[in-house]
């Protein structure tokens, strides 16, 4: 479904999520909206109107991986989670509508990232029991899924990430190592391909002290990174800057971390 990192500096987090997805299951682009007195957005499911990431004008951010260890059913879509989240104003608020308010036997079975600027929390629902995690980590944290060879797939990712991050790992270089995709190893390479499914877009949340930025590359936008292996700052993505109210504009991506 998904590869997420998630990076501390020094005013915040940014939050990289890979969507991984079947060819013929398209996206219906960006949605921004007012819900009671709350501002989110997020990229839209065309089939399910669901989301699988997204953030709010109060920095709460959320990030949705389907959990292919579990075989466990709901009727409910997993995608619209996440809109619901983002209508509260406070983590605690969130985390007490998880934990009070959910109905998890009506989702198939998934793991939640739920945070603010400062915390993060995993949200784990594999059919049985829903189980809430303070995740504490210093400088990076990586979940990912995968429906092939889930154990083998999710140890590569992990191994790669934290050699880029090693040796690289700041945060304006990021999103470009989230566009990459290993022609040696394309089918368990973070932005991957398989013969019926491919990451089909990348988003980028940034949460600082008083800014909230979200950033989406398009299907079509990721195609020509992967095409041409320029650096994805020089792309031409969707920008968004939630402050009093939403603002869009196409323009190049600037840089990501202020630190």
């Amino acid at each position: 479904m998904c590869t997420v990192s998630i990076l501390r500096h020094k005013s915040g987090m940014t939050v990289t999520s890979n969507r991984d997805e079947l060819r013929t299951r398209n996206e219906a682009g960006v949605k921004q909206e007012l819900a009671g007195s709350t501002q989110r957005i997020y990229p839209v499911d065309a089939q399910a109107q669901g989301t699988w990431v997204g953030v709010n004008d109060y920095g709460i951010a959320a990030s949705l991986l389907n959990m292919y260890e579990s075989e466990y059913q709901g009727s409910l879509s997993r995608g619209l989670i996440i809109p619901r989240l983002l209508e509260f104003q406070s983590l605690d608020d969130a985390r007490d509508w998880l934990t009070q308010s959910l109905q998890p036997y009506l989702y198939s079975a998934f793991v939640l990232l739920v945070m603010d600027r400062n915390d993060l929390y995993r949200y784990r629902w594999d059919g049985n029991s829903l189980t809430e995690e303070l995740i504490e980590f210093s400088h990076y944290f990586l979940e990912t899924s995968s429906s092939v060879d889930l154990v083998k797939t999710v140890a590569h990712r992990q191994r790669i990430f934290k050699e880029w991050h090693d040796a690289e790992g700041h945060c304006e270089a990021v999103l470009t190592f989230h566009c990459k995709r290993d022609e040696t190893s394309s089918t368990n390479s973070i932005c991957m391909a398989r013969e019926h499914s491919h990451t089909k877009s990348v988003s980028q949340i940034q949460i600082d002290d008083n800014t909230v930025y979200f950033r989406y590359l398009s299907p079509d936008c990721l195609e020509q990174f992967v095409n041409t292996q320029i650096d994805a700052t020089q792309l031409e993505v969707v920008e968004y800057e939630l402050l009093d109210s939403l603002q869009s504009n196409t323009a190049v991506l600037p840089k990501v971390c202020a630190g």
